[in-house]
């Protein structure tokens, strides 16, 4: 029999070919019913768990997304249990669960996340979900002037300041800002303001278009939107001619676009103080008249009288108002105001910032019997309005800022050491030679003490 004959004799029939056919597709079939009924026996599991650990101890809004393998019933925040405990809202579409935090999580912390109840919607039994996710450990920003070869510098570090980089010189700063995406830094050139957008590793750098020749004070960025502002006043000035303190608004992602001088409903343009609102468009603005202003996009909404903005909290729209020494809480979506009873310190009281979990961190002046200050303090009021010490200082060695990690697990407190023998240096915004204290606001352990001032944790200057 040839090669070609055994072929032939071989080779299965059509009726053959398509029995194997069907009962492949059979098998097949068998297989996903099985796959199908032990997925309804099992319940819902997870199959990819999504969460930017670095973001989420910067930002509010940080949502972590859990993937399932079956199209979930309703899920709701009653179902979802957050260990630590921190604020959350959930959403859940088809596969998806999404919780989204409201307020920036605690740095280098494992967040474990239990859903109690899933159950698919063709039905099968419910099942408890859960997962685990640690955020990053916190790096800071910061400003040291004088440095290496005369130049200022800024300097990229983690907060126990065991390593360090330089990532941006120049040979005057004035101020510097921290942007999800950039750096926002005022320097002086040729004896007037200019300033200077980079990338957030301190590379590309391009200057900012800005409104004339002249100064600028007050810079700040917004967390979120890529928007930063300041305040401007031209080099000439007099008595009836010129911008003095004029707010002016722009992009980090469109440097050379002419600047946004924001209006405002007020007898005075001229702004003393003001505040981007954290999670939101809003900018909080006390002008030289002593109006406290809420702007959004061209209008703006008069809340009363202010002479200066204390905090704004992150997550609560929560703004700490001082009104003459008087501390007042504006809930800035309501207008609504909640007198701030002054607690028990153990001085004078001066400024106040949120903290995490409705406590707020007072700066204390402490004074002898007869009125004279003896030391300086950063205190800790609680929500049940318990009262405790996280920084002190002899008198000797001020704090003269201090600013909040932004979930409050740690504040930074600008120090000035000899103070009597520590003189200003001649910059626009003046300052001696400060020491920055980073403390866990927990227990008043000191982290570390880094050489320089304007931590990225700081929104603004208060000096």
């Amino acid at each position: 029999m040839s090669t070609e004959q055994r072929r032939q004799r071989n080779r299965p029939t059509t009726a053959t070919f398509w029995r194997r056919v069907t009962a492949v597709v059979g098998a097949l079939a068998l297989l996903a019913g099985v796959g199908a009924a032990a997925a309804l026996i099992q319940g819902p599991r997870l199959t990819n768990v999504t969460f930017d650990g670095s973001a989420a101890i910067e930002t509010s809004g940080t949502r972590l997304t859990l993937t399932t393998n079956q199209a979930l019933e309703g899920i709701t925040a009653d179902d979802v249990t957050v260990t630590p405990a921190t604020d959350f809202t959930v959403d859940a579409q088809g596969r998806n669960i999404g919780v989204r935090f409201t307020s920036p999580l605690n740095d280098d912390t494992t967040y474990a996340v239990q859903i109690a109840g899933v159950s698919a919607v063709g039905g099968g039994p419910e099942v408890t979900l859960e997962t685990s996710v640690t955020t990053a450990p916190a790096s800071i920003v910061m400003l040291q002037r004088e440095g290496t070869g005369g130049f200022d510098m800024i300097v990229a570090m983690p907060i126990d300041g065991m390593t360090r980089e330089t990532i941006f010189t120049h040979e005057h700063i004035e101020e510097v800002r921290v942007a999800p995406d950039a750096l926002v830094i005022l320097v002086e050139e040729d004896e007037r303001s200019a300033i200077i957008i980079t990338d957030r590793d301190g590379t590309n750098p391009r200057y900012v278009t800005l409104p004339g020749d002249g100064y600028v004070t007050s810079l700040q960025v917004a967390h979120r939107g890529g928007a930063f502002g300041y305040l401007f006043t031209d080099r000439e000035l007099t008595e009836t001619s010129g911008r003095a303190s004029i707010l002016y608004t722009a992009s980090v992602h469109d440097p050379e676009a002419a600047p946004v001088e924001l209006e405002l409903a007020s007898t005075d343009p001229s702004v003393g103080d003001w505040m981007f609102v954290p999670d939101s468009q809003g900018i909080l603005v006390v002008t030289f008249a002593g109006d406290l202003l809420l702007a959004e996009g061209e209008s703006s909404a008069l809340l009363g009288t202010a002479y200066a903005i204390d905090g704004i909290s992150r997550g609560t729209y929560e703004a700490i108002i001082d009104r003459s020494g008087v501390p007042v809480g504006v809930n800035l979506q309501t207008g609504v105001e909640t007198p701030i009873e002054l607690p028990a310190l153990s001085g004078t009281p001066g400024r106040v910032e949120p903290a995490a979990n409705g406590g707020q961190l007072w700066a204390v002046t402490q004074r002898d019997e007869a009125g004279m200050p003896t030391g300086h303090a950063i205190e800790l009021v609680a929500a049940d309005g318990s009262v405790r010490s996280v920084v002190v200082n002899e008198k000797t060695a001020p704090i003269l800022q201090f600013c909040v990690s932004p979930s409050g697990q740690y504040v930074a407190a600008i120090v000035a050491p000899d103070y009597a023998n520590n003189p200003y240096d001649t910059y626009t915004r003046p300052m001696p030679k400060t020491v920055t204290r980073i403390v866990d606001v927990t227990d008043g352990s000191v982290i570390s003490e880094l050489n320089g001032f304007d931590v990225s944790w700081c929104s603004r200057s208060q000096l």
